[in-house]
């Protein structure tokens, strides 16, 4: 009687070890599999291993984790894509329906500039109300999802809203980053955004750099680019500009230039008042922070008081 209790305990231990065994092998073949496959990824290109682990999936379905069967009927040949509807409204901005937040288009939109948002559980670009569409943008990103294998239809609604409206909401915006965003802050963007707007305009004219290198035009992909970029650089601009113009009229900003400086004249830094060495043409020098002997240099949108030197 004994026996055959024990003759159980061995059958149960043997079926238990041929369990462990089967499921080692399976994740033996994933990670072989894996390596083979980024292997020829990066000798052959990405379409050799998407062909290679479809056959290897069509020899072996039974092997793929069953919670991934989505995936592995994406890479079966043949298989339809899922069809996705990129669209652009003035009031909406532009989005991006059908794609999920994790599904496989998830890298190429981030890469592309895309977010997603909880809210509206969609794909959106940033910042894309009440402006052109990004035709640049746009026409990237369905260039890869085509290449990818999905099917994009792009509805594009150019039609503006009403020139009150959007003067309205423009000044709304303007009104409550003013009051949201440090004015020194404000400034710095103003300028950078200046800065970028002359470095974008002259790649499109073309020029010649500092060391007499010539850089012609620009032309094609390379023109349609740069100008979606000044665009959207000039509707930038003109926000902060007026959220400039709205703290220099609310008295939190103050707008000076080497003619309403002097030296000996005490000027505010980043919380600290320093005597003005030199007035400059951009900038004014300043002592160095702790009493040091070297000369700082502050530009004039940077100062957030001015007393003049004292009499």
């Amino acid at each position: 009687m004994t026996a055959l209790p024990q003759h159980r305990a061995n059958e149960a231990q043997q079926l238990a070890l041929q369990s462990w065994i089967r499921k080692t092998g399976t994740t033996a073949i994933f990670l072989i599999t894996a390596a083979v496959s980024i292997l020829l990824a990066l000798v052959f290109g990405t379409d050799i291993w998407r062909i290679v682990l479809a056959g290897i999936l069509l020899r072996h379905p039974d092997r793929l984790p069953r919670a991934d069967h989505h995936q592995r009927d994406e890479l079966l040949p043949g298989r339809p894509m899922t069809a996705l509807t990129l669209t652009h409204t003035a009031t909406a901005g532009t989005l991006l329906d059908g794609a999920e937040r994790n599904g496989r288009t998830s890298e190429i939109l981030h890469a592309t500039g895309w977010r997603w948002s909880t809210r509206l559980a969609n794909w959106y670009v940033p910042r894309s109300r009440d402006r052109a569409p990004s035709r640049h943008l746009i026409a990237r990103t369905v260039q890869l999802l085509e290449e990818a294998g999905f099917t994009v239809a792009v509805k594009i609604d150019e039609a503006p809203h009403a020139a009150d409206d959007v003067d309205h909401r423009a000044a709304a915006t303007a009104a409550a980053d003013a009051s949201r965003v440090e004015p020194q802050t404000v400034a710095h963007r103003v300028v950078m955004l200046e800065t970028q707007r002359r470095k974008t305009s002259r790649a499109i004219a073309g020029y010649r750099d500092h060391l007499g290198r010539e850089f012609p035009p620009a032309a094609g992909d390379q023109l349609i680019r740069l100008k979606d970029e000044l665009a959207h650089v000039d509707e930038d601009l003109a926000h902060w500009t007026r959220v400039r113009a709205q703290q220099v009229a609310d008295g939190a900003a103050l707008t000076l230039s080497r003619d309403d400086v002097a030296r000996g004249d005490l000027v505010e830094y980043r919380g600290e008042w320093f005597p003005v060495l030199r007035v400059n043409a951009k900038s004014v020098s300043v002592p160095g922070g702790a009493g040091g002997s070297w000369a700082e240099t502050v530009p004039y949108h940077q100062i957030s008081g001015h007393r003049p030197k004292q009499v």
